[in-house]
């Protein structure tokens, strides 16, 4: 296994950084390092995900986004399993590719949420915001005033 070689960043796709064909060493390394971070993501993913569940009202944005979060983890370990063991199908590989896609677009925009959330909150508490314009509940009189509602 050639560590080196496999996780040399600028390099073109097969190719290592001095122009020459990757190793098969570098090969088993890139999928070696792929598995490995696969399992702490899977890990911390899917912990995430129970917690989302377990914590959020029961019909809410919050479980809904859990429950995609924990359906394309177990999308991600199916496609990514079918591809070693049937041999890199090139369906299996781009249904990997998209569930990557995927879980990066649910996650952005439950990071996205809860930001916007934060600063709203934050913005609120402050009377610098009005709140409705960000979707998050009432306006008290101070917002209603810079929103420039009538007193």
């Amino acid at each position: 296994m050639n560590v080196r070689e496999g996780c040399e960043l600028w390099r073109e796709l097969g190719q290592t950084g001095a122009g020459s064909t990757i190793t098969l060493p570098a090969l088993t390394a890139i999928h070696v390092v792929h598995r490995m971070f696969a399992f702490v993501v899977f890990a911390v993913l899917g912990i995430a995900a129970w917690r989302m569940v377990r914590s959020a009202p029961r019909y809410s944005t919050a479980r809904t986004a859990a429950w995609w979060i924990a359906a394309l983890l177990l999308w991600q370990l199916v496609t990514g399993l079918s591809n070693v063991v049937l041999g890199w199908p090139l369906l299996a590989a781009v249904s990997h590719t998209g569930g990557a896609a995927g879980l990066v677009m649910v996650i952005t925009s439950v990071l996205t949420a809860v930001r916007v959330q934060h600063a709203g909150a934050q913005n609120e508490r402050s009377g610098v915001l009005p709140s409705s314009i960000m979707g998050l509940g009432k306006t008290n009189a101070a917002n209603h005033r810079l929103a420039g509602g009538a007193r």
